[in-house]
């Protein structure tokens, strides 16, 4: 009995690893679920699910409309992804 046969019929894979080629990376904007926007010179994020406006600092909306999250305050971060404001 070969051995190697058997080990050959017990590994081989009839089936491919899916691979989805909209893949978001993580650590973007949710900008499916929020906007930026501004009055008055002061930043606004706007919730479009519950309609909910939060001011925010201008840096930190500049931030999150260029995806550059390394300005911002590591606790700070957490809290925006626990809010999936950052996904």
């Amino acid at each position: 009995m070969d051995i190697l046969a058997n080990y050959t019929k017990f590994i081989s894979t009839d089936y491919s690893t899916p691979f989805d080629k909209n893949y978001v990376p993580k650590n973007k904007f949710n900008d499916d679920r929020y906007t930026l926007f501004v009055v008055n010179n002061s930043c606004f994020l706007f919730d479009l699910f519950d309609y909910q406006s939060y001011p925010i600092e201008k840096n930190l909306s500049e931030s999150l409309k260029q995806n550059d999250f390394t300005k911002i305050n590591p606790k700070l971060q957490l809290e925006l992804k626990q809010k999936n404001i950052i996904i």
